[in-house]
């Protein structure tokens, strides 16, 4: 079946371990669009990790360099972006990528990111806590934060096994 995917721009938002990097991976390769990891080429340009970044810098720093990078998105006609998990939230990030593509809010049960999280150990600069309970209510604290920017996205994914959705949202 072929797919309307001619000039898409998707951006995938929401909280850390949401499974944004996966399913651009997986997105790209059914629908042969290029995809992106923002924190990934944010890396790659200041040539640090992400954790040494705000150690160095300092996080308004990184969202500044995260924005910039970002919006260098708008010359490129089709793509899939793994934004990360503060993305949305800073400097109109989710009124811009509204209004320059298609946003979708990855929204996976909290027990699921707990249980990607607690496996992936200390690799995320916000998130310190290894013990499972406080690990969870600093989540949920961040969650309600972060979702009033999430809510403004065009398409909400809650469902684990999400092709079905992706497929109709890239129908149009």
């Amino acid at each position: 079946m072929e797919q309307n995917t001619k000039n898409r721009k998707l951006f995938l938002v929401g909280m850390p371990a949401s499974g944004k990097s996966f399913q651009a991976t997986e997105l790209s390769k059914r629908f042969n669009i290029p995809a992106f990891d923002l924190d990934y080429i944010v890396q790659t340009f200041l040539q640090l990790s992400i954790n040494e970044i705000f150690q160095k810098y300092g996080e308004s720093y990184f969202r500044e360099v995260e924005a910039n990078v970002l919006r260098s998105f708008s010359a490129r006609s089709e793509f899939i972006l793994a934004c990360g998990g503060g993305t949305a939230c800073f400097s109109d990030n989710i009124k811009w990528m509204n209004e320059t593509g298609i946003t979708i809010w990855l929204d996976p049960p909290m027990e699921v990111i707990v249980n990607r999280l607690m496996d992936a150990g200390p690799l995320r600069p916000l998130i310190k806590e290894n013990e499972r309970e406080k690990l969870e209510n600093f989540l949920i604290e961040m969650y309600e934060v972060r979702k009033a920017y999430y809510q403004q996205a065009k398409h909400r994914i809650a469902e684990s096994s999400a092709t079905t959705a992706f497929e109709e949202i890239l129908r149009g």
